[in-house]
């Protein structure tokens, strides 16, 4: 029998899967993390009145150019990611799963922050129009098999969710970066956070004990 992969290594640090450490490293290229990203469909509506006066370009040119100066402001690495807004399709596809990955593993990270422990308790993303936390919810299509059965299509966002510790999936006390926590007690996405943090709380310490001391 083939060996499975283990999770977890011989020091007791676990790996998260390559595909959610690969959704972690792309919604870490945006920074910081409150900013809203544009909304690429918001450019459909003004593309389709420039093209009423003007319809030498068409339709989708226009919109096309609205997607990429929107953008303009991402980081290199999601423009990478996005590929060529003239590809409209496949952009946007991957605009929306680069929102729905930001939204939800921001969701899990703060719950994880706020010491949230119930099993069964949601996932909750942050809607910036109305300042409020409403549950994550994803649609998943059927699809036929090759088997000829009904199948659950889930979405990458799902697909590198499912089945994995939550509350592994931490926010770094010191940058605030998104992070994979390789033991029950890491507060700090790197080294160099780790340091700072330790500094900080000896100084902390420090103060507390001199106030004690008076």
């Amino acid at each position: 029998m083939p060996k499975t992969t283990k999770t977890v290594t011989e020091r007791g640090q676990s790996e998260p899967p390559k595909k959610l450490a690969d959704l972690i490293e792309l919604v870490n290229a945006e920074w910081p993390f409150e900013r809203e990203l544009p909304n690429m469909h918001a450019g459909f509506e003004p593309a389709m009145e420039a093209y009423s006066r003007d319809t030498s370009v068409s339709a989708r040119d226009l919109w096309a150019k609205t997607c990429d100066e929107a953008a303009d402001a991402l980081s290199p690495d999601a423009r990478a990611f996005l590929g060529p807004p003239a590809r409209l399709e496949a952009f946007l596809d991957k605009f929306t799963l680069l929102k729905s990955a930001r939204e939800v593993l921001l969701g899990i990270a703060r719950r994880s922050r706020a010491g949230s422990v119930a099993r069964s308790s949601g996932v909750t993303i942050r809607v910036a129009e109305f300042s409020v936390d409403v549950p994550f919810s994803a649609f998943v299509n059927l699809v036929v098999n090759d088997q000829g059965k009904l199948a659950v299509s889930t979405t990458p966002v799902l697909d590198a969710l499912v089945g994995v510790r939550a509350d592994r999936i931490r926010l770094c006390v010191i940058c605030g970066r998104i992070f994979w926590a390789a033991r029950v007690n890491s507060e700090c996405c790197s080294e160099r956070c780790r340091k700072t943090h330790n500094k900080r709380t000896s100084r902390k310490n420090r103060q507390f004990r001199r106030r004690k001391a008076r």
